[in-house]
């Protein structure tokens, strides 16, 4: 036998290398395998392979430890002004990490709920002790502030005022007192059973406690009564 010839019966396809070609190549690149042919068969392979990839490292991630620990905290689900009563609807717990975890930070409702802000608290802000009040009305105010309860003139207008607004206090001759801070808001008492004696306030107790200076806590003391002895200041809301 010459050289470079073939053995009778053995396959002449040589692969890239220019050794003789192993099955799967002689039968990719076998007669009536075109170019297009080979390109899409090439596609769908890598493919195949990008897949089993792809899988290989989704379970790899699920089947990882998960690192890290984490703790109950409360924190608030909108926000909590200054001298407002925390209720279930108000708060909620939540899973933090550990070193993310104030270190006053509380961890169960029972603990929230029920108290007074001493601090205005953002909405998903952490609850802690520091920021919950300790005790009366005007815990978390300035120094010098006094609580001062008002009576209104018209007892529905309670209605429109929530704690830790800002409001102003007006008389029939202009304003009393300006950017007081609501600490408490007093629904209507029941009358006094005189009938329309007293004219369409016959609710009496209506009103709020307010936090004032001193020099505002003398005007709204001094604020004037109408004819029949009823209160004249009126409530106006101002916008946060």
């Amino acid at each position: 036998m010459g050289q470079g010839e073939e053995e009778p019966g053995r396959s002449t396809d040589r692969g890239p290398s220019g050794r003789p070609a192993p099955t799967w190549w002689t039968w990719f690149r076998g007669p009536g395998r075109r170019r297009r042919w080979r390109r899409l068969v090439l596609r769908r392979l890598l493919c195949a392979v990008c897949a089993a990839g792809a899988l290989v490292g989704v379970l790899a991630v699920a089947r990882a430890p998960q690192h890290g620990a984490s703790r109950p905290v409360v924190v608030t689900t909108r926000s909590v002004a200054v001298g407002q009563l925390v209720d279930a609807g108000t708060v909620r717990v939540v899973r933090w990490p550990v070193d993310l975890v104030p270190a006053n930070a509380l961890h169960a409702l029972g603990d929230v709920v029920g108290r007074r802000a001493g601090t205005p608290i953002g909405v998903g802000e952490p609850v802690t002790t520091a920021r919950l009040s300790s005790g009366g009305l005007l815990a978390g105010q300035p120094v010098g502030m006094v609580a001062v309860h008002v009576a209104l003139a018209d007892a529905a207008s309670a209605s429109m005022v929530e704690v830790g607004e800002q409001v102003d206090l007006l008389g029939p001759d202009g304003p009393v007192a300006r950017g007081l801070t609501v600490l408490r808001v007093d629904g209507p008492a029941s009358g006094d059973g005189l009938g329309g004696a007293l004219g369409p306030s016959a609710d009496v107790g209506a009103g709020m406690v307010v936090a004032a200076d001193a020099g505002s806590a003398a005007a709204l003391a001094a604020a004037p009564l109408d004819a029949l002895g009823r209160p004249t200041l009126t409530v106006v809301l101002r916008s946060r």
